[in-house]
């Protein structure tokens, strides 16, 4: 059983201004055009609310070490499973096989009809 004693009321609603101000800068950073560096910002912004979330909702300074250690087990599977998937992405073709028909019709040919 755990005895240490829970956060104080302010520290929660410091918490939660925190991450009402990280979902307005996402909001802001998508609505806004940052070339380059948006994917690079949003990216920061949500790891920056994962690891808020993990330290303060998990409480993984308080926390036992097998906790810490089941919490990095799943950020490393989920870490390996995006990996895969972007090898998967990387590897795939972007032409179409040889013998698949193209998606879009031919609009240059008439469509069939009575002959006269």
């Amino acid at each position: 059983m755990n005895t240490r004693p829970a956060a104080p009321l302010w520290s929660f609603v410091i918490f939660k201004a925190v991450l009402l101000a990280s979902l307005a800068a996402i909001l802001a950073g998508a609505l806004a055009y940052l070339g380059v560096f948006g994917l690079g910002a949003s990216l920061l912004i949500v790891f920056s609310k994962c690891v808020l979330i993990a330290m303060f909702y998990l409480a993984l300074r308080r926390a036992s070490i097998m906790a810490r250690i089941a919490t990095l087990t799943g950020v490393l599977c989920v870490a390996v499973l995006l990996a895969l998937t972007g090898m998967d992405y990387a590897s795939r073709h972007s032409q179409p096989p040889s013998w698949q028909p193209p998606l879009v019709p031919i609009l240059a040919q008439p469509a069939p009809g009575p002959t006269a």
